[in-house]
């Protein structure tokens, strides 16, 4: 069985529908007007190097009149291949003579710090840290503080105190190994000079134990005094044949 519906729309409700949809359509227009303006926003932003976002621009409210212009092409009136303005650079900022440095390690900063017993403020100590570091005529620098060259003094000064402890120890090392050389090269001496002795036949008492040698007896160091005699004289003969050593 077939069945006939009426799909006309009665004429009470027809003008309730055209409103809905008029109301829709303006919906649609101002949600567009509005990311329109976000997105404008936010290529101004972009182009005057500031941090605001597209979620932070203030928008204009419509306003009833005409709009006023203030005589420059908006940037949908430019065209394509118009030059764009440059961004701002964002590397390190100067203010006078002083220049922040962003994203700087904390440590090596603390590390500065700590150098100084009075512990200045972070920038003064890393400044006069690399002041000392660094071979810089001052006389060449006057932007330099005298705070700073006072600490940059003050570390130097440290430092130095300090290379001389280090050099005066290392003397001093020096020192102590050269004498323990000097016994080892004796006992050395002494041993072969005893061993030669008793080799040719000097030797007088046969000692009980090893604690019982008596590695001085006498014409032993008799003996050692013929070594070095002749020690020099090897030496002497060396040059006199094969010439004398460049230096």
């Amino acid at each position: 069985m077939n069945r006939k519906y009426d799909w006309s729309i009665p004429d009470d409700d027809e003008g309730d529908v055209l409103d809905a949809l008029d109301k829709a359509r303006q919906e649609r227009e101002e949600e567009r007007r509005i990311n329109t303006a976000r997105t404008a926003a936010l290529e101004q932003a972009l182009l005057n190097g500031t941090e605001e976002s597209a979620g932070e621009a203030p928008l204009e409210e419509p306003s009833e009149g005409p709009e006023e212009t203030s005589g420059e092409p908006s940037r949908e009136e430019l065209p394509k291949d118009a030059p764009r303005r440059p961004l701002k650079y964002s590397g390190p900022r100067a203010r006078g003579d002083i220049v922040q440095i962003r994203d700087f390690p904390a440590s090596i900063a603390t590390y500065a710090q700590g150098l100084f017993q009075e512990r200045p403020a972070m920038g003064k100590a890393l400044a006069a840290y690399v002041l000392a570091q660094a071979d810089i005529d001052l006389s060449t620098a006057p932007d330099i503080p005298k705070e700073i060259r006072d600490l940059s003094r003050q570390l130097a000064a440290k430092r130095k105190n300090a290379s001389v402890t280090d050099l005066y120890e290392r003397l001093n090392d020096i020192g102590e190994r050269l004498a323990r050389l000097s016994d080892t090269v004796r006992e050395l001496e002494l041993a072969t000079a005893y061993v030669i002795f008793d080799r040719a036949g000097f030797r007088q008492e046969d000692a009980p134990s090893p604690s019982d040698v008596d590695m001085l007896e006498e014409g032993v160091m008799d003996l050692v005094d013929t070594m070095r005699k002749y020690g020099k004289l090897s030496k002497n003969e060396d040059k006199t044949r094969h010439g004398r050593t460049i230096r």
